[in-house]
């Protein structure tokens, strides 16, 4: 598990083994944000200037580059809108 000291986290986050959390880059210092009700699936990545909105699901092996909106579930493939 690799997370960047920059990274922010809110309440109810969950991360499995094998996560990465950090910047984009050797130059690049901004690192992603996460809202309430992030759960991460092993061997996530998430990279860069972005932010997870609140309960928001990130498959095991994604890799999360653009930010995502409240209430979805992030799969390695594709993404899918969780029924509310």
């Amino acid at each position: 598990m690799v997370i960047n000291k920059n990274v922010a986290t809110d309440d109810d986050f969950a991360n499995r083994y094998g996560t990465t959390i950090g910047n984009g880059g050797l130059k690049a210092q901004a690192c992603p944000v996460s809202d309430n009700g992030v759960e991460l699936g092993a061997n996530a990545v998430l990279l860069g200037d972005i932010t997870i909105d609140n309960n928001v699901m990130i498959g095991a092996g994604s890799v999360a580059l653009d930010s995502i909106p409240d209430h979805m579930l992030v799969g390695k493939k594709r993404r899918v809108e969780v029924i509310k």
